[in-house]
């Protein structure tokens, strides 16, 4: 199973990354925001070990540094998507991270 390392971001903004990639699965009314404190509140209950999250396939286990990308893949339809959620939230914090904000 492919795994990628996840040890240096931060979980709930992990999951608010992934939850934006997934597919939606309801078929009973429109796409819902996404809820950070509510998620965050169901993450913790969970340890990260996620199976679906506001009406989105997540099946992947973030309770560790390391996350299996197989099923989150899968179930959303394409190959190397967790993997590309990670690059683009590393990305996106990386002048945070670095100090460049603002120069």
């Amino acid at each position: 199973m492919p795994q990628i390392y996840i040890g240096d971001l931060d979980k709930d903004d992990l999951v608010q990354a992934l939850w934006q990639k997934a597919v939606f699965f309801c078929l009973l009314g429109p796409e819902p925001e996404y809820n950070a404190a509510q998620a965050r509140e169901f993450c913790k209950s969970v340890n990260y070990d996620l199976e679906v999250l506001q009406y989105k396939r997540f099946k992947c286990d973030l309770s560790t540094d390391w996350a299996d990308t197989y099923c989150y893949d899968r179930d959303n339809g394409e190959e190397g998507l967790f993997e590309r959620v990670v690059k683009e939230l590393r990305e996106e914090l990386e002048p945070v991270i670095f100090g460049l904000v603002g120069v």
